[in-house]
């Protein structure tokens, strides 16, 4: 049977990976629990693998529940690891705890004949796997975040524009009476 080894690295700071040795068998729900596992993650969070293509649009994604209730096509436990990982080289990124966003680059770095667990071990790691809550968003970023979804890219505040909430001008809502 094949034996795919998967370098897994952690979008961070530092430099962290795990090699993971898995049967290409073996869905993408089972790669999913090994790469939460060999990073001790709890695993209680939505999570996807992402196929990108040229110009870094993804091109499929994978998700570990259906986004629909006529399409289970793909959903990760209905996809085998070998019909989507098919050569070295072959890469995805894997999106877990998607308020979080943990990212992780996989890519195929050998692929062997030999009988290996579906479970998939980790061959080879560097790196000290950050806390899986270490990521959260505090208030500000979420502020932040929403500020930009609202205003748009182009729209963001400058350097010495006035600050749409904590303005001078604003004391309380009583100051507009008028139009409340």
């Amino acid at each position: 049977m094949k034996v795919l080894t998967i370098k897994v690295l952690l979008e961070h700071n530092d430099i962290i990976f795990r090699d993971i040795e898995i049967n290409s068998e073996a869905n993408l729900e089972d790669l999913h629990k090994a790469i939460l596992s060999a990073f001790s993650f709890e695993g209680n969070q939505l999570a996807s693998f992402l196929v990108s293509g040229d110009g870094w649009q993804a091109e499929a994604e994978y998700s570990l529940e259906s986004l629909s209730d006529d399409d289970h096509s793909h959903v990760m436990k209905n996809v085998k690891i070998g019909d989507v990982l098919k050569e070295e080289g072959d890469c995805l990124t894997y999106i877990y705890d998607y308020l979080s966003e943990w990212k992780f680059e996989l890519e195929v770095i050998a692929i062997e004949e030999k009988e290996a667990d579906s479970k998939g071990k980790v061959v080879n790691q560097k790196g000290k796997a950050p806390k899986e809550n270490e990521k959260r968003l505090s208030g500000d970023d979420a502020q932040s975040i929403l500020m930009k979804e609202i205003l748009g890219e182009d729209l963001e505040e400058e350097e010495g524009d006035e600050d749409l909430f904590n303005s001078d001008d604003f004391d309380s809502l009583d100051d507009y009476e008028e139009y409340l």
